[in-house]
């Protein structure tokens, strides 16, 4: 959307596409971290609070976030691939529930895309119900895979996902229903 009414926008070292971290400057803003002067003097450049968040400004002034800046993964041709992006594509699906897109190293140690998944048990059992099948493990291990073939047709190729991991539980999340991402295991 556009910025608030008295907060400053710009998107910080924007590469070729104009995406970049997204700083912020305003009467609103945070003073910096109690009694944490180094803390403080990380999140801020010149003034400017350094959110975290990738994004860009289109043609109109509004601002799109593609993703946060810790979670970047970088394609074995140098593209940023943000993993918000891909996991928004996925959770349209009605079999996904949740799902985590991170990095990992395959057999020649190229990073390639790979993905955790929570099913929604209630849609497979409606399936179950509807299609008059039993659901086993090579079931959803299919109706995800083809999940996984739909987004990936709405991807460019270097940000297809290579891997795909079904999860017997949800991630643990904060306060504010976001996956705690460090706490998750990456599957080999």
């Amino acid at each position: 959307g556009l910025p608030l009414p008295g907060l400053e926008l710009k998107i910080n070292a924007p590469d070729e596409k104009g995406i970049g971290e997204i700083f912020v400057k305003g009467d609103s803003i945070m003073l910096g971290y109690y009694k944490n002067q180094k803390l403080t003097e990380e999140a801020f450049d010149n003034g400017w609070f350094k959110t975290g968040d990738i994004g860009f400004f289109d043609s109109d002034g509004f601002l799109h976030i593609n993703g946060r800046k810790k979670n970047v993964i970088i394609s074995k041709s140098g593209e940023n691939v943000y993993p918000e992006e891909i996991e928004d594509i996925l959770n349209r699906n009605s079999f996904v529930l949740e799902s985590m897109v991170y990095g990992e190293q395959d057999e020649k140690h190229t990073e390639i895309i790979a993905v955790q998944i929570v099913t929604d048990a209630e849609v497979f059992i409606e399936y179950s119900e509807k299609n008059n099948v039993k659901i086993t493990p090579e079931l959803v291990n299919d109706i995800i895979g083809e999940a996984v073939k739909d987004a990936n047709n709405e991807l460019p190729a270097f940000k297809q996902i290579r891997k795909f991991y079904v999860r017997d539980s949800e991630f643990e999340k904060t306060t504010t229903q976001k996956i705690k991402r460090y706490l998750v295991k990456s599957v080999h």
